[in-house]
């Protein structure tokens, strides 16, 4: 697996491996980054589920200004993040998902959500329940969420309506927008 584009192009990354282990395909990312160019400068990006990292080192690659990266096992975001240095943008954290959602409450809000959880994964409504009550969204963000295609998700899922979808054979993402009305 490499870097598709941008300052860390062509960087291979470590990857785990294993059976739980399922990376996001080099064409869906370059697919979603395609999708995310407009408005991936200077973003925050959080990657959940992160597995290698590629996601969010991708992100970083592409000009997002910082990355938070969190999973059970995040040896290899860590030694992903050094290879293509990267590192001085990036954040690794340690836990177990969606529970672990709490750790990042404290940090600033994320204007890109990605989550590729593994795909036995359904409860898509925890997580996004989860993203919305440690407000982690900031406004005007965007969550995807990459899926078994079989997996027909809401539109509406708590305060996140759903934009728009793309299958790519066994994989799809799901882009989800806030439609909560604005506090006044």
């Amino acid at each position: 697996m490499r870097v598709i584009a941008g300052e860390a192009r062509g960087a291979r990354l470590s990857v785990p491996k294993g059976l739980n282990i399922r990376p996001t395909l080099d064409r869906v990312r370059e697919s979603l980054f395609n999708i995310l160019n407009p408005r991936i400068a200077e973003t925050r990006f959080l990657d959940l589920y992160a597995g290698s990292g590629a996601n969010g080192i991708e992100a970083l690659s592409r000009g997002a200004s910082h990355a938070v990266f969190i999973d059970t096992d995040i040896r290899f975001v860590k030694e992903n993040l050094q290879k293509t240095r990267l590192d001085a943008r990036g954040n690794c954290v340690q836990a177990r998902l969606p529970g672990g959602l709490a750790k990042l409450e404290n940090l600033p809000p994320f204007d890109i959500i990605f989550a590729d959880p593994p795909f036995k994964l359904v409860a898509f409504d925890h997580l996004l329940e989860l993203i919305d009550r440690h407000q982690l969204l900031a406004d005007g963000g965007l969550i995807v969420l990459e899926h078994a295609s079989r997996l027909t998700l809401e539109e509406r899922i708590g305060p996140f309506q759903r934009d728009r979808f793309r299958t790519y054979g066994e994989t799809q993402l799901s882009f989800y927008l806030d439609a909560s009305p604005p506090i006044c």
